[in-house]
């Protein structure tokens, strides 16, 4: 986990070890949130916009920001190479720009 290693890096993993909460697999943060559970949460943009009940305060700061990069790639035994390429290059195309922008991604 990324955010963990940040507060590795400035030192407060000891202070703030009992107030952590890690969202289980498939449940969003966002959702944590919404439902009361926690009271603040770290999350990719695109995973938290949209979630009812909950209000996206921005990004962090940019000399704190974590990357994410996403990449895609044929598997070798695919059986629908050609599909999987086109597929590929429409979500790296022009047309897919807006749609990501919107979601809070941006091309790498």
């Amino acid at each position: 986990m990324q955010l963990a290693k940040q507060f590795e890096a400035w030192g407060i993993t000891e202070q703030i070890q009992d107030r952590i909460v890690q969202a289980k697999p498939g449940v969003p943060v966002g959702a944590l949130i919404a439902q009361g559970e926690v009271a603040l949460g770290f999350q990719q943009l695109s995973e938290m916009r949209g979630v009812a009940g909950i209000t996206v305060l921005g990004p962090l700061p940019a000399a704190v920001q974590i990357t994410t990069t996403f990449s895609g790639s044929v598997a070798a035994n695919s059986t629908q190479t050609e599909a999987v390429r086109a597929l590929l290059a429409f979500w790296a195309s022009p047309a897919c720009k807006t749609l990501k922008v919107e979601h809070g991604m941006h091309a790498a």
